[in-house]
């Protein structure tokens, strides 16, 4: 499912940025200089699009983890 990320969710809760780990690269010919990448940060607002599996994916998931990684963040 892909899903425009200000329509699928609240913009209350779309992140500044999007902590992306544990990432693989699905064409690594295409791109080889970002094989060695495997934790990033990217700024939510230059991806419009991302995949999203149905099943692994609910809003209140998102929320949470949004609101784990802000008490992180205070402290």
């Amino acid at each position: 499912m892909n899903g425009y990320v200000k329509q699928l969710m609240n913009t209350d809760i779309v992140e500044e940025y999007f902590k992306l780990a544990d990432i693989s690269i699905t064409e690594p010919k295409k791109y080889p200089h970002i094989l060695s990448v495997n934790n990033c940060f990217i700024l939510g607002s230059v991806v419009p699009y991302m995949p999203l599996l149905a099943d692994k994916w609910t809003q209140s998931l998102q929320q949470d983890a949004a609101n784990k990684e802000a008490l992180q963040q205070k402290q």
